[in-house]
């Protein structure tokens, strides 16, 4: 048999984020970051989420990263003279060897969660779930001032010797070195105070609605949250005449002592923004960590106990590449050596499950809140009728109109328009196709769902449900058409359409190549299917026979492909990799049906938020198949 083979040379894209931003490796995988702080030359970092919670630590400035020795999550962290203070929801410890080892501190008085650590030599201040301890002398005597204070001090501040205490149901202060407290909540009662700051001669409160502040040492506060959207304000730092907030919408800063707020850096939940000589580290809820060394006008991103933001979907237009992703949508002109992130605070909380670009007009649909679309290249934003409740899988732009593919069905729209019509299913509210693929090809419309293939032949006047031939389940994950072929890839394998008998037919291919397609695109008569392990895959003979292209690529996963021009882009757990196409010509293995020389496992397909999911597997030899599923606690 003739097979025609290639050579695919693929270059690796900078990870998406913005035109200042490099991302770097990173020591483990799917971690929230929750709190950062600085001791001497070592950055700590408290994090949540994968392998479970842990601190990490760097000499380097976040170059590299080692898991501490500590062992609670280390959310505060403070030093006095050579004790390290680590205090979180399981109490506090110390470390007097520069945190190579770690012992409780059992003093009766600190019991219970720590909130707050506040160091000035010799005095340290701690808040926790019993009230505030405070020791004078470096940490020789300790006493325990809870004379007027509720349970649960959130945060503390200190200013003109006072010692200010933010709690569930508002602000405290002391001026008797916490002998006695008083409370201080005119204008601002029965807030949740996460983090306050002093700079003179203000008083600010982040809350869980928004930044207060005082001008008479919190004798009365007033609200100070404009231009700046959102509401629980986790984290506040002052730096020379700036005011920094870290937010559920991003970092905003303020010049002016909080009277108005400009974004500094728009993006996911911000947990703790520390000051390092001139140096400000952010740390964020979602993974990720950034230092900036121009007081917040620009941001580098460092090493973080989490790898980057998945990429979801590409979009091109011209020299410009759109990319969806978990963390907002980001684009780059220079075939993505830098990144800038789209700052609309419209969707800067939402992950960005797929983008559309046609001229001037992006259409953008989210997982959560619908569609949103902008006609001015991005300057700015409006959010589509009718589905605004939508999850978004798939998004394309035909001529006029724009059609989107979402877990209950399909809708369409003209372009540029916020109005939004279902088109399938018309009237069964109760149905969702979950669909995941969607091309037009006037009059054609192709979808692929977790039903099976919809198909329109009168621009969608009229839908129908395609799903003889192909395996139970019917899912279709990717559909496309290859010349005048239309093709559907499935968990099994990938099906052509027999138009006349309108019956699907599996083409030439090894079942462990061919499990768990995750996308096909075309290139004139080339067909090329990427799987969900990692296997990119090329026909120009309708499947006949089948070339695989990835052996200089260094992945494990391939979640989508997408053709610009005359080249193929993939969407990978490695990044994002392109490829002249015209560079395919010799020297790639050619697919052979060979006998699997051990027991294969593959990811599961699609992921298990959907109402099915498909798994694969391969065995040496035939036998009797028995495959158990675990809930996370073991339970069969």
């Amino acid at each position: 048999m003739n097979f025609k083979s290639a050579i695919l040379f693929f270059f690796l894209l900078g990870p998406v984020c913005s035109a200042q931003w490099i991302k770097m490796s990173s020591p483990s995988a799917n971690k929230m970051i929750l709190s950062l702080a600085q001791i001497g030359q070592t950055l700590y970092t408290s994090t949540n989420g994968g392998d479970g919670s842990n601190t990490y630590f760097s000499t380097n400035g976040g170059v590299s990263w080692n898991i501490s020795t500590l062992p609670i999550r280390g959310d505060y962290i403070a030093e006095c003279g050579s004790i390290i203070y680590a205090g979180g929801l399981e109490g506090l410890y110390t470390s007097s060897d520069n945190g190579v080892s770690w012992k409780i501190f059992d003093y009766n008085y600190v019991g219970g969660a720590i909130y707050s650590i506040i160091v000035i030599y010799p005095n340290i201040y701690i808040g926790s779930s019993s009230g505030v301890t405070i020791s004078n002398d470096n940490g020789l005597t300790w006493t325990l001032c809870n004379n007027g204070l509720p349970w649960s001090i959130l945060s503390l501040a200190l200013g003109n010797n006072v010692i200010y205490a933010g709690a569930y149901n508002g602000v405290y202060s002391s001026t008797d070195n916490g002998k006695s407290c008083n409370t201080i909540n005119s204008g601002i009662e029965g807030k949740f105070v996460w983090s306050m700051a002093v700079k003179d001669p203000y008083l600010f409160a982040g809350t869980d609605q928004g930044v207060y502040r005082s001008s008479n040492n919190g004798q009365t506060w007033e609200f100070m949250n404009s231009g700046m959207p959102g509401t629980y304000i986790f984290t506040l730092l002052v730096s020379g005449t700036t005011l920094f907030a870290g937010n559920d919408n991003g970092i905003f800063q303020s010049t002016n002592n909080g009277s108005s707020w400009t974004v500094s850096l728009s993006s996911s939940s911000v947990r703790s923004l520390i000051l390092s000589g001139s140096d400000i580290y952010a740390g964020f809820f979602y993974g990720s960590i950034y230092i900036s060394k121009n007081n917040g006008a620009g941001w580098t991103t460092i090493n973080s106990p989490r790898s980057s933001f998945k990429t979801n979907s590409l979009a091109f237009s011209g020299a410009n590449i759109f990319a969806a992703t978990d963390n907002g949508l980001f684009y780059s002109s220079d075939k993505g050596a830098n990144w800038t992130m789209e700052s609309s605070f419209l969707f800067s909380n939402d992950q960005i499950a797929s983008v559309a670009v046609r001229d001037s007009t992006i259409i953008i649909g989210t997982s959560l809140n619908g569609v949103y679309f902008s006609t001015d290249y991005g300057l700015t934003w409006l959010i589509a009728n009718s589905v605004q409740d939508e999850h978004i899988k798939t998004l394309t732009i035909d001529g006029l109109n724009s059609y989107a593919g979402t877990d209950s069905g399909i809708f369409f729209s003209t372009v540029n328009s916020s109005n939004w019509i279902r088109i399938y299913p018309v009237n069964a509210l109760n149905m969702f196709p979950y669909v995941s693929s969607l091309i037009v090809d006037r009059p054609y419309i192709y979808a692929g769902s977790l039903i099976g293939a919809i198909i329109s032949k009168d621009n969608g006047q009229t839908l129908n449900v395609v799903t003889s031939g192909l395996p139970d389940p019917v899912s279709v994950s990717s559909i496309v058409k290859c010349n005048s072929d239309l093709f559907a890839a499935t968990a099994t394998g990938i099906y052509i359409l027999d138009n006349i008998k309108n019956l699907w037919v599996p083409i030439n291919g090894t079942a462990q190549n061919f499990s768990n397609i995750t996308s096909l695109v075309s290139y004139g008569s080339t067909l090329f299917a990427g799987s969900n392990s990692g296997d990119l895959l090329l026909t120009s003979n309708n499947g006949n026979n089948w070339s695989i292209l990835n052996s200089r690529m260094t992945i494990t996963q391939l979640y989508s492909l997408v053709i610009n021009d005359s080249f193929i882009y993939a969407v990978t757990d490695n990044g994002i990799l392109y490829s002249s196409i015209s560079g395919m010509e010799t020297n790639v293995e050619s697919l052979k049906k060979t006998v699997p020389a051990s027991y294969i496992l593959f990811q599961n397909y699609p992921n298990p938020f959907n109402p099915a999911t498909t798994i694969s597997y391969q065995v040496p030899k035939p036998g009797k198949i028995l495959i158990k599923v675990y809930d996370m606690l073991g339970r069969e």
